[in-house]
């Protein structure tokens, strides 16, 4: 029987402090400026200043399981074990903050749904108007999250916590699931 009380580290709920780990010690780990262009993907996420004032640090495409593995190491059987195709992750910044977007093309739509529900959200707030499902986290400690599944895509964005991180934060999200929307 699974229990409702979550993990607590130092006052934090692990999987805050997990979240926590992968925005700031993951972004180092790996080779810097692989080439984005290789795939579609690239198209469906916000451009240097799209979103006012915001541009793109970095870029990691991980288009086969070696290379994604060299990005999440130990993660990544997750997801290509959910059927994980390809994935573009972005690295956005204003000066301020830090926003990161996690691009999954997943097998089909059934696999991105999935990976959306295996996914747990520490204190999720549905997001309406965005995908097929979203949720907005703003409960994990300095980060806001996004997640939504749209089409055969599952898509995470989080951002460093400032003034206005929620509003801005939904409006990579819209633009994206906007993007994955247009597609045929």
């Amino acid at each position: 029987m699974k229990s409702s009380t979550p993990a607590i580290f130092f006052g934090y709920p692990i999987k805050t402090l997990v979240y926590i780990f992968l925005i700031l010690a993951l972004p180092a780990s790996y080779p810097a400026h692989l080439p984005a262009a290789e795939s579609d993907l690239v198209t469906l996420a916000p451009s240097d200043n799209d979103i006012a004032g915001w541009g793109i640090d970095d870029t990691f495409y991980a288009g086969d399981a070696d290379s994604l593995m060299a990005r999440i190491n130990g993660g990544a059987p997750f997801y290509i074990e959910r059927g994980a195709q390809e994935v573009l992750f972005l690295e956005y910044g204003n000066g301020e903050s830090y926003l990161s977007v996690e691009l999954y093309r997943m097998e089909s739509k059934g696999h991105a749904a999935r990976l959306y529900i295996d996914i747990d959200s520490v204190e999720p707030e549905p997001v309406t108007g965005l995908g097929n499902a979203a949720r907005y986290d703003g409960s994990l400690m300095g980060t806001d999250l996004v997640e939504f599944q749209n089409k055969d895509y599952f898509v995470r964005l989080m951002i460093t916590q400032a003034a206005q991180s929620r509003e801005t934060i939904l409006k990579f999200a819209r633009s994206i699931s906007d993007n994955i929307d247009d597609l045929k």
